[in-house]
């Protein structure tokens, strides 16, 4: 019982310190104040207070125009691979929660890695369409295509400017 509580309290540990690098990352890009939405798990379990705090995902942005939702993830055990190869893996059920708590009006997008690995982001390919965001996977989930690609490639300038228009 014991190293099942620790290991709990490791990965929530780990996805605080990757959300931090997150707020750093996005702040840097958007070039508005980012943060970690308070109380995550369990505060705006209502989808309404959520979008009337305008305070859903893992991260809360100050500019109101800011388009996403973000929910982030760093998992080990993910590899690209089970996309193809599984039935059901990590990442759908990622995406699904995602799209749950997803604003009204707001992209859903998910951002994800894993120990010694880049960050990764998906969203829906019809959000992308503006977007220059180099070599991508595509995929389909529940009749929905996905762009899936390197992080880095979505926060660029000429993105920020696409996104503001």
């Amino acid at each position: 019982m014991e190293s099942k509580k620790k290991k709990r309290l490791d990965s929530r540990a780990k996805g605080a310190r990757s959300e931090r690098v997150l707020v750093k990352l996005f702040t840097e890009w958007w070039g508005a104040d980012f943060g970690r939405t308070p109380l995550s798990g369990g505060a705006f379990t209502s989808k309404k207070m959520r979008d009337d705090l305008n305070a859903s995902g893992d991260l809360v942005c100050s500019d109101p125009l800011f388009p996403y939702t973000v929910e982030c993830k760093h998992v080990e055990g993910f590899e690209f691979s089970q996309l193809l190869t599984a039935p059901r893996c990590d990442f759908y059920s990622w995406w699904d929660q995602t799209i749950g708590e997803t604003s009204q009006g707001k992209i859903p997008l998910l951002v994800f890695t894993k120990n010694r690995s880049p960050w990764f982001f998906a969203m829906y390919t019809k959000d992308t369409n503006k977007l220059r965001l180099g070599r991508c996977l595509f995929i389909d989930i529940h009749t929905d295509n996905v762009t899936i690609g390197l992080l880095t490639n979505l926060m660029t300038h000429e993105n920020r400017l696409m996104l503001s228009l």
